[in-house]
């Protein structure tokens, strides 16, 4: 990821030119609220951000999408039943098509929300969601109902009417677009980076009225060679009455091309305004990690405030159509990868389902509302993106795994060692003591916490090994194997190495896979492998997989401390559940969330012959129920496959063992 194209001469960003504020429209006074300090209470989130979601009202219709957007903030970490501790409060009037002309412009709602909107307040702490404003001719920001103080979240915004830190640019969605994000593989696969199509667009020819000067003037760039425009006139009743002289030929063009054909296979895509300045065609782009070209005087960006667009797109004035072509021509290789991969990850994070937009846009309103929290520009323009990094865990960028290479940041030298002690002990020859001996021998290791999970109490100190370093003894208040993943305010090392109390490897095996982990230190790495294959309707676990891997198991295994913090505050509740009911979901669990997070495969490293794990031997079936369970809770497949394992210098080469620094392995 680059710097992508902020100091190229040739791009020219929408914000540079003045356009004609003599047809702006006439706002209500409500607009008058012009920052949170004038309009907002902040005595109301004494509590924190929390956010409450009244009640649907009976008889009253609401779209699907709207009640697709309340259930996710009911489900969210942020939701609260107590209007009373609520720092922000959400209608459940369906306010996303207020175009008069719409079947699904809802009447009456300012009566609606005076009779059942019981906090209402005249919209104080209040966010209203808004698609579709205005209507024929103008299609202005008019909402068609007095909103009062609320914060609007809004497509299609004007630049000169978004209230700047307080309203929220959001993407105008098509009706069908997925609840949950979709993983399509042609997002996943940036080559080639120069596609068959240099640029494209297919959509409708307004023949009058707003919006139909750009999209008129697309045939004089369109070659039918790598520049593929194509439009219709046929979208309205009496079309035909101000059909010109190109209608007829564009109309038999328009249907030469398949549109997601275009998609998958052009490098840049125009996205003129419509009626309105958003337009359904961003968000169908990106998905397809087509980069895209924005024509839209005055459009407010979806997310401007948070996202870097220079990154991804082009942003270009209305009236520079016909220099577009050079300019497409004139970006180098290396800056569209830049711009793909960045294409690629703002899909991905911010865009690709309701859920990513709606947490985007919470997440937007609780930095701005909780300060202390704040997210710079680089947490959200860089993975793995502002939804997967918590500042509570530190409000320094360079104490994070995923940022380390840009602040020039190593990894602490030693690492934590936890033991999940299951089992009672008895005699010092037990497995718990035995392993306790041979983590004492690693060069590595800062300390040892031993976390009790049996019934039986805790042997006396006399008992245990003596170590070079200190060892605790933690008695969590819930035993379950969540425990793996708390007690993080004694941990004073970057890296945590985990262990079950019935492994058994060698101090080599330790200090090899921290050698390893130091290089990739926002990776999981451990020694035993599975991967997960398709079964049927359902997903499954194969250890057996010689070569393949996605899971490794958490019996013994190292990774950054971060992912420990983000599992035990952050995680959903449900997965806490589902592993104390099921400690077979431990190592699954903590899986899925890292791939999640990092969005890149464990590295699985050599081990020495007598290596055993005793999870080698569980029965898959717990898992493969476990797999199933994860993926309703994450709502996506996060894990992704990998070939490689790391093997130390000489680890099969016919030497000497005195030449290897790890002499127990091979």
């Amino acid at each position: 990821f680059t710097q992508g194209l902020k100091e190229e001469k040739s791009f020219v960003q929408v914000n540079d030119f003045p356009y004609d504020k003599s047809k702006r429209p006439i706002y209500q006074d409500q607009w008058s609220c012009k920052t949170l300090d004038d309009c907002f209470n902040f005595e109301k989130c004494t509590h924190g951000f929390k956010v409450f979601v009244y009640p649907n009202i009976k008889d009253v219709f609401m779209s699907p999408m709207y009640g697709d957007i309340l259930e996710i903030i009911r489900n969210s970490k942020y939701a609260t039943d107590d209007p009373d501790e609520a720092c922000i409060l959400i209608t459940s009037v369906d306010t996303l098509d207020r175009d008069k002309l719409s079947k699904n412009f809802v009447k009456n709602v300012d009566d609606l929300i005076a009779r059942k909107v019981s906090y209402w307040n005249n919209g104080e702490n209040h966010v209203v969601f808004n698609l579709f404003s205005g209507t024929w001719p103008n299609y202005d920001n008019d909402l068609s109902l007095n909103f009062g103080k609320a914060i609007i979240a809004k497509s299609s915004f004007n630049l000169d009417t978004v209230r700047q830190n307080y309203d929220i640019s959001i993407p105008l969605l098509p009706k069908d677009f997925p609840k949950l994000p979709v993983v399509l593989s042609e997002t996943d696969n940036l080559f080639p980076i120069f596609r068959k199509y240099l640029l494209s667009f297919k959509g409708k020819r307004y023949l009058y009225g707003i919006g139909s000067e750009t999209r008129n003037s697309l045939y004089l760039i369109h070659n039918n060679e790598d520049i593929i425009l194509l439009t219709t006139c046929i979208h309205e009743k009496n079309w035909q009455k101000f059909a010109d002289s190109r209608c007829e030929e564009d109309n038999s063009n328009y249907d030469r091309f398949n549109y997601t054909e275009l998609l998958a296979n052009s490098t840049f895509c125009l996205i003129p305004r419509g009626r309105r300045l958003a337009s359904f065609r961003f968000l169908e782009a990106i998905q397809y990690g087509c980069i895209p070209v924005i024509m839209s005087n005055g459009w407010d960006l979806p997310f401007n405030d948070v996202i870097d667009w220079v990154k991804f797109s082009i942003v270009l004035d209305e009236s520079l159509l016909l220099q577009l072509p050079s300019i497409l021509r004139g970006i180098s290789f290396d800056q569209v990868l830049a711009m793909k991969q960045q294409t690629i990850f703002v899909w991905k994070n911010y865009f690709s389902s309701i859920s990513h937009i709606i947490h985007t846009t919470l997440e937007i309103l609780f930095t701005r509302l909780q300060p202390h929290m704040y997210k710079p520009p680089l947490m959200w323009n860089f993975p793995p993106g502002a939804l997967n990094v918590y500042t509570d865990f530190s409000t320094n960028m360079a104490d994070f795994p995923f940022y380390y290479h840009l602040f020039n940041n190593q990894p602490s030298e030693k690492f934590t060692a936890i033991i999940v002690a299951d089992s009672p002990v008895y005699k010092s020859s037990d497995p718990l003591f035995s392993l306790i001996k041979i983590i004492n021998k690693s060069t590595y290791v800062d300390q040892i916490l031993v976390v009790w999970l049996p019934n039986e109490d805790i042997p006396e100190r006399s008992k245990w090994p003596k170590t070079q370093v200190t060892l605790r003894v933690i008695h969590p208040p819930n035993k379950t194997f969540n425990s793996r993943y708390v007690s993080m305010s004694l941990i004073n090392t970057d890296a945590v190495f985990t262990f079950d109390d019935d492994v058994f490897l060698t101090s080599s095996d330790i200090d090899f896979a921290f050698s390893v982990w130091r290089s990739n230190p926002s990776k999981l790495v451990g020694f035993l492998p599975s991967v997960h294959v398709s079964c049927g309707k359902a997903w499954c676990t194969d250890s057996g997989h010689k070569n393949m891997l996605s899971i490794i198991s958490t019996s013994s295994a190292v990774f950054h401390r971060y992912y420990s913090h983000h599992y035990s505050f952050h995680a959903p509740q449900q997965l806490h559940e589902l592993v104390a009911q099921n400690r077979s979901c431990e190592g699954l669990a903590m899986n899925f969330l890292i791939s999640f997070i990092n969005q890149s495969p464990p590295i699985k490293v050599a081990r020495s012959p007598n290596f055993f794990d005793k999870s080698s031997l569980n029965n898959n079936t717990e898992q493969d129920e476990c797999f199933n369970k994860l993926l309703q809770i994450f709502g996506v497949m996060p894990l992704k496959k990998s070939i490689i394992s790391f093997n130390p210098v000489l680890f099969r080469d016919p030497v000497s063992v005195t030449r290897r620094k790890y002499k127990l392995l091979g």
